[in-house]
């Protein structure tokens, strides 16, 4: 986020690569006078990117990065609610078909989507069409090679060119001296550099990444790394070959590469890191994890950005390539394994969850597992985070798929039936009866493995059939959570039950026993910092309605004096309306008194009219 200019979802630091100024200003006038649509192929797009921006930032009212079709697209449709100019479109493609504000996109490579995908889902959200287009409204696709049906349907492909010789050299020699490792081309004769020339092949990450390692292995001469290329075609490889055998030389660097390299496509905050590792790594400490990442930022392959690291994917990539058979299987099984545990546990706290939900996306899409556990595993996380996001039918196929694959496994088969019977549930489908049976037999299934979450289930259950009417089987499911849960206090289960028995009080009207539940379970909420919303909405009607205006107001200005959130807008909105339905049940101060004396006056009325008889 760009502080200088709100509507810019996008920063860059304001470096120049080297050799590209030229490049940058042709790119601008191809937007400007050819094509408002470009595909940006070759080596260094990224930096390239960030260099375009830097340069002509104050050419755009509007700039944000698609970096995936999950993940962004849901962060801007909600981000962009927030600003006036933007809130008013249904979808970013509707908005940017009909904004005046002047926009530059940027879409990511995504290389886990082969081109007609991505093409397809780049389509679907974004007006690529030069048409609906008008000035500085620009768009940038990346791809890792050209694809020939965007240059069909007009979309301009716009190349990247390598450094020639004399940049390439300079910045070789740039690198090594700012590095401190001298002068060390000085010995080169003319066939050597022409050699070496060769090797750089005007790639400026290679070049950079060639001179550090030199800087940091003083042993290995450029002779001696000249003639071991020569005889290779796969320069960047056999270098990212030469770092990952030497980080495998130190034990704990190896462990945390071969579980973060999965993490290669983006950002990841230090923070998240550090809880990974203790997710996954109990041994290794926070010294070893920060010279892994000082090596990994030393080479390129991680860059600092703030208090996240970014990777440098087309140099990520090869490695993860490098760890094979079990060691792969391992280590990418704790990886889905963390990624599982670790959204479960963020998903209240938003803390890791949204760096962690793309890379889910990411190996979906991929689709390359060792095994159906890893592939259903990775589905199940998918279709728990779409059921997150509000998206129950695509939730449903995904759980369904990842039913099948589990089937000789009963750890995941039980969450594959217990989210199944919850999407069930989902007021998008109300199948209140599937929901039932996909959740007893999750039931079964957690009473033969011991699985704490019973109590959830049996409340899942017992709402179903109050949803049915079918409030004695309701009661008796709640009864059942609470006596799993009674003697924990500090589970969230512990207070929900209560409030689900508290809730069919108040529907069946028994407001003495639902406010003796509400208080129970809101004294439990707040105790242990859970969301207590929804219990303070019904025990406020609770009061009401057993003539207790009093504690009705103490509780409505408690509800009133939770952190704002569009759930309390909501409950405070249901309780106006609850209100304005409501026949008058209480008397205010004046009510009383004028009343009081009405009846005084009636009696005297009365005795005068008798004492008239006599």
């Amino acid at each position: 986020m760009n502080k200088d200019k709100p509507l810019h979802f996008f920063s860059a630091i304001k470096t120049v690569p080297i050799g590209k100024d030229e490049e940058v200003k042709e790119l601008r006038y191809q937007l400007c006078n050819v094509n408002n649509v470009a595909m940006i192929v070759g080596e260094g797009k990224n930096t390239f990117l960030k260099h375009y921006y830097t340069t002509y930032m104050d050419e755009y009212d509007l700039v944000f990065a698609i970096t995936d079709f999950n993940y962004s697209l849901f962060y801007f449709k909600n981000t962009f609610k927030m600003h006036a100019q933007l809130k008013d479109a249904d979808s970013i493609k509707e908005l940017l078909s009909t904004t005046s504000l002047r926009f530059l996109v940027f879409v990511s490579n995504m290389p886990q989507l082969d081109d007609k995908e991505y093409l397809s889902r780049t389509y679907d959200i974004l007006p690529i069409e030069t048409a609906k287009l008008g000035p500085n409204q620009h768009i940038i696709l990346q791809r890792h090679h050209r694809i020939e049906i965007f240059h069909q349907r007009d979309g301009l492909i716009f190349h990247l060119q390598n450094l020639n010789e004399e940049i390439s050299m300079q910045l070789f020699q740039n690198t090594l001296v700012e590095c401190k490792s001298g002068d060390k081309l000085k010995d080169l004769d003319t066939d050597e550099v022409q050699r070496l020339l060769k090797i750089l092949d005007g790639n400026p990450s290679l070049i950079i990444l060639l001179a550090r390692y030199l800087n940091n292995n003083p042993k290995y001469s450029i002779k001696s790394l000249i003639q071991q290329f020569s005889s290779s075609t796969e320069h960047r490889k056999d270098m990212l070959t030469l770092i990952f055998q030497e980080i495998q030389k130190t034990p704990a660097s190896y462990q945390l590469l071969s579980t973060f390299v999965w993490f290669h496509s983006y950002e990841v905050p230090i923070e998240t890191y550090r809880a990974m590792m203790k997710a996954t790594l109990p041994s290794i400490t926070t010294t070893d994890l920060a010279k892994y990442l000082s090596t990994m930022s030393y080479y390129g392959l991680y860059r600092l950005l703030g208090n996240e690291y970014s990777s440098w994917k087309s140099m990520i990539a090869p490695m993860r390539e490098m760890i094979t058979g079990g060691v792969k299987s391992k280590y990418f099984s704790n990886f889905i394994h963390c990624l599982m545990n670790m959204c479960k546990s963020s998903v209240t706290k938003s803390d890791h969850y949204w760096f962690l939900i793309r890379h889910a996306f990411y190996y979906y899409d991929l689709n390359e597992f060792g095994d159906n556990v890893q592939r259903a595993s990775c589905m199940l996380l998918i279709s728990e985070i779409l059921d997150s996001l509000n998206r129950p039918s695509e939730s449903l196929n995904i759980a369904l798929r990842a039913l099948s694959l589990a089937k000789d496994n009963k750890n995941l088969t039980f969450k594959c039936y217990q989210l199944i019977g919850v999407i069930y549930k989902h007021s998008y489908y109300k199948q209140y009866r599937k929901s039932i049976d996909y959740l007893t037999q999750a039931c079964t299934l957690a009473k033969q493995l011991k699985l704490p979450q019973l109590a959830y289930i049996y409340n899942q259950i017992g709402q179903c059939h109050e949803i049915l009417k079918e409030m004695d089987l309701a009661l008796k499911s709640y009864n059942t959570a609470f006596e799993l849960v009674k003697d924990f206090e500090k589970s969230i289960d512990y207070t929900e039950t209560l409030s689900y028995i508290g809730n069919w009080y108040f529907i069946q009207k028994d407001y003495t026993k639902a406010i003796h539940f509400l208080r129970q379970s809101i004294r439990a909420g707040q105790a242990h910092n859970f969301i207590i919303l929804p219990q303070l909405a019904t025990l406020t009607k609770a009061y009401y309605l057993n003539h207790q205006s009093s504690k009705s107001k103490e509780t409505l200005k408690q509800l009133e004096s939770q952190p704002n959130s569009p759930l309390k807008t909501i409950y405070l909105n249901e309780y106006k309306e609850f209100l304005s339905s409501q026949p008058i049940l209480t008397l205010s101060t004046t009510s009383k008194y004028l009343v009081t004396s009405s009846l005084i006056l009636s009696l005297s009325a009365l005795l005068f009219l008798r004492f008239f008889r006599k």
